[in-house]
């Protein structure tokens, strides 16, 4: 019997157990449930903040973007900065805003964020090239030269070819506008590689290689050009322009002829072009002329460079100058006067010798008294072009 008992008891017990155990695991679920729910609640309205928060930020920064492109500046700072206010470390957000600041001319604070930006993604091509913008605003030419290199191998999010060449350019123009034609020409060598096929881009290039000085390199780009479209005036005055520099004189003449059909009314064409004719009519050695033709220039010659060593003469006495560098051009002319010229002719070296003297003139004239013009200059510059081909 109080075996029978105590087995009840136990059962009583185990059901209490059990029950409890019931109770306490329909709480627990109902709490999880009641937690899930709040996280839900929770997850719900926050996501809907920061959706509210993302959407704002989109929208100042398409104001910022509007403004900005509307030359507004000040109005597209406040934009983008209510733009970072709701989404903080916007990369573009803050990239829009250093171009806004840098627009304002608030050249520190632009640089600032730049920098900022170039130490998250220093690759980036749009950061650096703003960078090196701010630099060359500031001639810091290192700099410039160093974020420009950066453009041209960075990143880019499209377009990149024409980007990194539309860096080079700029660099190549700062280069130019600062005297450096040595490293604008290597940076021009380093271009014409990755030019697009047009003429336009080709004839930009040759302008730009006689800019540095390069007068090879530019008659081929000008060259490249008439290759596309033989009648360019552009191409065939630049063309005509290298072949000068180079103290190619004929080529120079064919090629300035034909620009000035295209170009009747550039005066830059016109008096480069008489120039080249007026050396190319004052050589008394070009292969075509008779004997005749040869003399005749070669007194008209020696008449143009005495003239000019008479008034260069006359200019350095006037101011004192002794002793003066003339006085053995000025023996030697008077030597080639009257009897000593008709002496001279019968020497079959007569027009190598008059030649002589006549370079060492407008050489000399020019050393001390300044540039010629004219006929002295076609003398003078055919002076260089015989030097150049001479042995």
């Amino acid at each position: 019997m109080a075996e029978r008992g105590s087995q009840e008891t136990r059962q009583r017990r185990s059901a209490r157990v059990a029950h409890l155990a019931r109770r306490e695991l329909a709480a627990w679920l109902t709490l999880i449930a009641i937690i899930a729910v709040a996280f839900a609640v929770t997850a719900f309205f926050v996501g809907r903040y920061r959706s509210k928060r993302a959407a704002l930020a989109r929208e100042w920064y398409a104001r910022g973007l509007a403004a900005l492109q509307s030359g507004r500046a000040p109005a597209a700072e406040a934009a983008f900065r209510n733009a970072l206010a709701y989404q903080p470390g916007s990369f573009d957000a803050t990239f829009a805003l250093a171009q806004s600041l840098a627009a304002e001319h608030r050249l520190a604070e632009a640089q600032s964020y730049f920098l900022a930006l170039w130490q998250e993604a220093p690759q980036s091509g749009p950061v650096n090239i703003n960078l090196a913008r701010l630099a060359a605003s500031q001639n810091r030419t290192q700099d410039v030269i160093r974020y420009y290199h950066n453009a041209i191998f960075g990143l880019w999010s499209a377009q990149g070819a024409e980007q990194s060449l539309r860096a080079r350019h700029e660099l190549i123009s700062y280069l130019l506008d600062h005297g450096q034609e040595n490293q604008a020409d290597s940076e021009l060598l380093a271009e014409i590689q990755s030019l697009p096929p047009t003429a336009a881009a080709h004839l930009e290039a040759g302008r730009q290689f006689l800019a540095a000085g390069d007068p090879t390199h530019a008659l081929a780009q000008f060259r490249e050009v008439l290759r596309r479209d033989p009648d360019n005036g552009g191409a065939l005055a630049g063309a005509g322009e290298a072949a000068y520099q180079q103290g190619s004189y004929g080529l120079a003449h064919r090629y300035l002829a034909r620009a000035a059909v295209r170009l009747p009314g550039d005066p830059a064409v016109a008096q480069r072009l008489a120039t080249v004719a007026a050396v190319l009519d004052a050589d008394p050695l070009a292969y075509h002329l008779s004997r005749a033709e040869r003399r005749s220039r070669i007194r008209r010659d020696l008449a143009t460079a005495q003239a000019r060593l008479a008034a260069c003469a006359a200019r350095l006495q006037s101011t004192n100058s002794q002793p003066s560098p003339l006085a053995p051009l000025l023996a030697r002319s008077q030597a080639l006067t009257g009897a000593g010229l008709r002496r001279l002719w019968r020497d079959p070296n007569a027009i190598p010798n008059v030649l002589s003297f006549v370079f060492a003139v407008e050489e000399q004239t020019a050393r001390s008294c300044g540039p010629p013009t004219g006929d002295d200059l076609a003398l003078l510059l055919l002076a260089h072009a015989r030097e150049l081909t001479s042995p």
